[in-house]
């Protein structure tokens, strides 16, 4: 169908996948998923960016994760270290 270019902008940006943070910082990236109770879905995204990334930049640089929330319990910290992602945890801001 023929749409409206703005219209067409707005589809695809609300269906894009989005890293919140990325930061690079000595010989590394960094890929920071933000929320205010992490789950299981924050370790998922992390992991999804870190392969996308890698294919869409053709990244060689080693890719840390990391996860910055208010609140997460001690069985998805436990997911997060066992894939080496790391979670900060800032309590309620």
């Amino acid at each position: 169908p023929s749409y409206e270019w703005k219209w067409r902008q707005l589809a695809i940006m609300l269906t894009q996948k989005r890293i919140d943070v990325v930061a690079e910082r000595d010989g590394e990236v960094w890929i920071f998923e933000v929320k205010p109770d992490a789950g299981l879905s924050a370790i998922g995204q992390v992991l999804s960016y870190r392969v996308l990334y890698k294919q869409h930049f053709r990244e060689e640089r080693p890719i840390k994760l990391a996860i910055v929330t208010t609140r997460v319990d001690d069985d998805i910290r436990e997911v997060a270290k066992e894939y080496g992602i790391v979670v900060y945890e800032l309590g309620y801001f």
